[in-house]
C-alpha cells in the first residue's frame, strides 16, 4: 500500500500544460473561472465536471514521448497515453479540490461517482492514483472493478497502478480474473507480476482445467502468474499445467512443472 500522496502540484502544473496547448483560449478561461469557485460552491464542482467534454472537447490528446516520461517521473505507473482532453480536464478538476480536508475531497468524489455515466466514471478511475488519500477511494475502485461496463473496468484495471498499490489481495485477485474473463490483455496491468500470488495461481489452474475440458484455448499471459508458484500446485493439478504448458508458443520461457501432495 501507498503511504505518500503524489506530486499533487507537479502534477498539476503538467495536465495544466498540456491542456493549455488544445483547449481554445476561451473555454480555457471558463475553466480558470470555475477553479476560482471549487471549494465555495458544489454547484460549481459538479456543473463544471458535466460541461467539460462540450467545452474541452472528446479529442484523444495524442501525448509524445516526452510527455509519458514526464509523467511517469513524477507519478509512477502513471500512463496518460489513451486519453482524451475531456478527461484529463476532469482529472485537473478533481486535483483542484481543496485538498486540506479530506473527508469533504471524498464526499464530493462519492457525490460525482454515483451521479457519473460511463465518460464520467472513466475520468474519475483514471484519476484516482493521483489524488490524496488513495485509501479512502478503495471502495470506489473495487465497484469499477465490478463494473459490467467495459470502458470502466479497464479505466482502473489497466495502466492504472492504484489497484497494485492499494488492493488487498482478493481484491487484485478478483480484478486478474474478471480481466481474464472479459478477454482483456493482461500485460497492461501495473503491478501484475508483482502480486502474484499462490492463492491466484491455484485459481488460475482450476480456470485452465476448465478451459481444457471445454477445448478452448487459454493466453499464455497466464504462465507468469502460475510458474512461481507450481511447487504449491497440487498433484491432481498437475497434469492440467502440464497440459498448458505444452501449448505454449515455441519459444516462451517455461521450466519443468513441479507437483506437491
Amino acid at each position: 500500500m501507498t503511504d505518500s500522496a503524489a506530486p499533487q502540484s507537479n502534477i498539476r502544473h503538467l495536465i495544466t500544460s498540456w491542456l493549455v496547448e488544445r483547449v481554445p483560449h476561451g473555454d480555457w478561461q471558463w475553466f480558470q473561472a470555475a477553479l476560482g469557485e471549487i471549494g465555495r460552491s458544489d454547484r460549481a464542482l459538479f456543473t463544471t465536471f458535466s460541461m467539460l467534454p462540450r467545452r474541452f472537447g472528446k479529442q484523444d490528446l495524442q501525448l509524445t514521448a516526452a510527455d509519458l516520461e514526464a509523467a511517469q517521473t513524477l507519478r509512477p505507473g502513471w500512463n496518460p497515453q489513451n486519453w482524451s482532453i475531456d478527461q484529463l480536464g476532469r482529472s485537473l478538476l478533481l486535483l483542484s479540490m481543496p485538498q486540506d480536508d479530506a473527508a469533504r475531497v471524498a464526499h464530493w468524489f462519492e457525490q460525482l461517482y454515483q451521479t457519473s455515466g460511463i465518460r464520467e466514471l472513466v475520468a474519475l478511475h483514471q484519476t484516482l492514483p493521483l489524488l490524496a488519500h488513495p485509501e479512502r477511494y478503495r471502495f470506489w475502485a473495487e465497484e469499477g472493478v465490478r463494473s459490467h461496463m467495459t470502458g470502466v473496468f479497464e479505466a482502473i484495471a489497466l495502466n492504472n497502478p492504484y489497484p497494485s498499490e492499494e488492493f488487498d489481495e482478493a481484491a487484485w485477485n478478483d480484478l486478474i480474473l474478471k480481466a481474464i474473463f472479459i478477454g482483456a490483455k493482461l500485460h497492461p496491468i501495473v503491478g501484475l507480476q508483482r502480486r502474484a500470488n499462490s492463492q491466484l495461481a491455484r485459481m488460475l489452474v482450476d480456470y485452465m482445467a476448465e478451459r481444457q475440458a471445454a477445448g478452448r484455448s487459454i493466453s499464455p499471459e497466464l504462465w507468469p502468474l502460475v510458474e512461481p508458484f507450481l511447487g504449491s500446485i497440487s498433484s491432481d493439478r498437475g497434469k492440467t499445467v502440464e497440459i498448458y504448458r505444452s501449448q505454449l508458443p515455441r519459444g516462451a520461457d517455461v521450466g519443468p512443472v513441479v507437483s506437491s501432495p
